[in-house]
């Protein structure tokens, strides 16, 4: 269980290459394999290779079946040799041109037979794209590994009707249209389309020999080729995984004695951190007597003239709201340097008249106290009557 786990890991994917409406497709079926049970990861069809290509995971292995317009498959009587099977349902062709696979029970046998070439290229293609092939199967001959587990008496592939008499295959017959239909197989539902993708994963798991054929020599290199570059990534992940585990119990050391030394350094700086510390307690206290120093520049008398002088110069049809001298900026930070616009004083209010507004900014700005004013803001309130305004004030020093 484990070692099997290691080497093939948790999923499994199969592919079988099929006719579809005359066309050529690809019909992939990938399982998850825990606990003795297997679950759906990701089933669909495919017209384009390269869109299958890219549906199955990296690293993934995969099982193809060849059933395409390429394989001839036929139905003969039980025959336990390969050689002799050929002979009797393809007794014209040269059996070292083709790849042949046959299915035996005792009533029946069925042959599955293409050529050499065509499932090399196959073989080729899948290689040139960086899959790893696990096996592969030709026709139907697969389907034998699911026969266990189907309580019905005639089930589909993507191709042919499968007829079973006392649970085993009695005859299996190519249909041009297929009925689509889904089998429960011990609680797995598997489409007619993904049957035989389901037969070859189950080839894999079970590791079980339900047929004969003239490629088990390449069948087997492709496996242990398979499990060299498994054992070769595994041994690889585990060599990185030690050398970073030697890496972090380094570091830990190394931070630990770090933590020391550190910590000895912190205590000859003390006193030298204590005296810095004062330092920039009596310039942050410098600092804040000068703008105290600033803010409070302007003396109280002067004051309540410009507040006597801005009073006594506001219209009836104006009422002020907020009235500011010299505003902070910035809102107070701690260890933030506090920042407020010197000589200034900003007024706020509604004016009810337009033209009492322009009339006193004007008389403002005759006042011989007054520097500059500035309309920050003037526009409609809240209510259609009004007119909401802010004004700033720079006093002469």
């Amino acid at each position: 269980m484990l070692l099997r786990k290691l080497t093939y890991g948790n999923q499994y994917c199969a592919v079988e290459h099929a006719i579809e409406n005359g066309q050529g497709c690809y019909h992939l079926l990938q399982l998850s394999y825990r606990k003795n049970s297997l679950e759906t990861v990701f089933s669909a069809s495919f017209s384009d290779f390269k869109k299958l290509i890219s549906s199955i995971p990296k690293e993934q292995h995969v099982f193809l079946i060849i059933n395409n317009n390429k394989v001839l498959s036929k139905n003969l009587e039980s025959s336990n040799d390969l050689e002799n099977g050929v002979k009797l349902a393809f007794p014209n062709i040269n059996s070292s041109d083709f790849t042949i696979e046959m299915h035996t029970n005792t009533n029946q046998s069925f042959i599955s037979i293409c050529r050499n070439n065509d499932v090399q290229s196959i073989l080729v293609r899948y290689k040139k794209n960086g899959i790893q092939i696990l096996g592969f199967s030709i026709g139907n001959t697969q389907i034998s590994n699911v026969i266990p587990y189907v309580n019905q008496q005639t089930i589909y592939t993507s191709n042919s009707r499968v007829d079973l008499k006392d649970s085993v295959i009695s005859t299996i017959t190519k249909v041009n249209e297929i009925p689509v239909e889904n089998y429960n197989l011990n609680d797995l539902i598997i489409s007619s389309k993904n049957l035989l993708s389901f037969s070859g994963i189950l080839k894999v798991i079970s590791n079980s020999e339900q047929t004969i054929s003239n490629f088990e020599n390449q069948l087997y290199q492709l496996k242990e080729d398979f499990k060299q570059k498994r054992l070769f990534s595994n041994s690889l992940k585990f060599g990185l995984g030690l050398l970073f585990g030697l890496l972090l119990v380094n570091f830990l050391v190394f931070s630990n004695y770090r933590t020391k030394i550190n910590a000895l350094s912190n205590e000859q700086q003390v006193n030298e951190n204590y005296k810095e510390n004062l330092l920039q307690l009596n310039k942050n206290i410098e600092r804040k007597r000068n703008v105290v120093k600033d803010i409070t520049s302007v003396s109280s008398s002067k004051i309540s003239f410009y507040l006597d002088e801005i009073g006594t110069s506001i219209p009836n049809s104006i009422l002020l709201t907020q009235l500011y001298l010299q505003p902070i900026l910035k809102t107070i930070k701690k260890e933030n340097e506090i920042l407020f616009s010197a000589n200034t004083i900003v007024v706020k209010g509604k004016s009810y008249k337009s033209h009492d507004f322009s009339d006193w900014i004007n008389l403002l700005e005759n006042k011989k106290w007054i520097e500059k004013i500035a309309v920050i803001e003037y526009g409609v309130g809240t209510n259609s009557k009004t007119e909401e305004f802010e004004i700033n004030l720079t006093f002469v020093k």
